[in-house]
């Protein structure tokens, strides 16, 4: 399972946001040998101009929360794979893009009002 963040300046088209939650998702689910894509859900935040200062308008930024024991390998690919994935439909608009992991075990996460290492 993993929840993913994105935060992104205000500004695309509402074609290139579907392209990037739907190409996200794809990115993660593949990165992470996630065996069914509904366990990677993606949420998108678009910050305005002028609630961010002038370093963070050229950002791309994905917070993923998952579970523990993603490999090195694993949260690269995630990485070199969300770089093309912004290049294909940011272009020269993409600016630089970062992945922050954060890995929880099962007794930090609950589910419909279960915790997960209960279930």
């Amino acid at each position: 399972m993993a929840f993913v963040h994105a935060f992104i300046p205000a500004g695309f088209s509402a074609e290139e946001k579907k392209a990037f939650i739907e190409g996200t998702k794809k990115v993660m689910v593949e990165a992470l040998g996630m065996p069914d894509p509904k366990g990677v859900s993606v949420w998108l935040n678009e910050v305005a101009q002028e609630d961010m200062c002038v370093d963070a308008r050229k950002k791309m930024v994905l917070y993923a929360f998952t579970t523990v024991g993603k490999t090195e390998d694993m949260k690269q690919k995630a990485a070199t794979d969300f770089e093309q994935l912004c290049k294909d439909i940011f272009g020269d608009k993409k600016g630089d893009t970062f992945i922050i992991f954060k890995e929880h075990e099962k007794n930090n996460l609950c589910v419909r009002g279960v915790l997960k290492s209960k279930a």
